[in-house]
């Protein structure tokens, strides 16, 4: 079968996007090596517990917000996600406010523009199945937010995991974690 032009570029511009989340997670870049090209690997599974909860994943993903507020807890959750998951994906975002996500939302560098971005991510390019949400749910979240994340966590067959270092999240929040087959939990971590 002859290939067109257009198939060819658009097989590049998967390689060259698949090449660009390795590049952006170090965790990811690790199995990269062995990825067939065009394909990232999908995040390796976990079974353990992570910051004093028990989390059980085949593909376990990780959004963690680094804003501000998170700053004190910061060293001591990285060395927990280091010690036990260090080929797991990481993806960053400054804050934790919950929203639909604008249509030019991006990565660079592992920092997503919000929440959802790192989630869908997560999902499509390394194939997780669990995503576990490190944050201090500080910030507020939008109905459109919450209705656009249950989409995507049902769309891609996601368990939510939302670890919160200082408030209980919302109701709303409760209930889609809950209803993914996933969970919450408030913990406390030494600063």
């Amino acid at each position: 079968m002859k290939q067109t032009t257009s198939s060819i570029l658009r097989g590049k511009i998967r390689h060259l996007i698949s090449l660009s989340f390795c590049l952006a997670f170090p965790a990811v870049a690790l199995l990269c090596a062995s990825a067939e090209p065009g394909k990232t690997p999908a995040a390796p599974a976990f079974s353990g517990n992570i910051l004093g909860v028990e989390v059980r994943a085949e593909h376990l993903g990780i959004v963690l917000d680094i804003s501000e507020s998170m700053k004190p807890a910061l060293p001591a959750v990285r060395a927990d996600l280091a010690a036990k998951v260090p080929r797991n994906p990481v993806v960053h975002v400054d804050g934790c406010r919950l929203e639909k996500p604008d249509p030019g939302a991006t990565i660079q560098n592992g920092l997503a523009s919000e929440t959802v971005t790192a989630m869908i991510a997560l999902a499509e390019k390394a194939e997780v199945d669990t995503v576990l949400w490190i944050s201090d749910q500080g910030d507020p979240h939008v109905r459109d937010g919450i209705q656009f994340l249950e989409k995507i966590l049902t769309e891609h067959e996601l368990k939510l995991i939302v670890l919160s270092l200082k408030n209980k999240p919302s109701p709303s929040l409760r209930n889609l974690a809950e209803a993914s087959e996933g969970s919450w939990s408030v913990v406390q971590v030494a600063k």
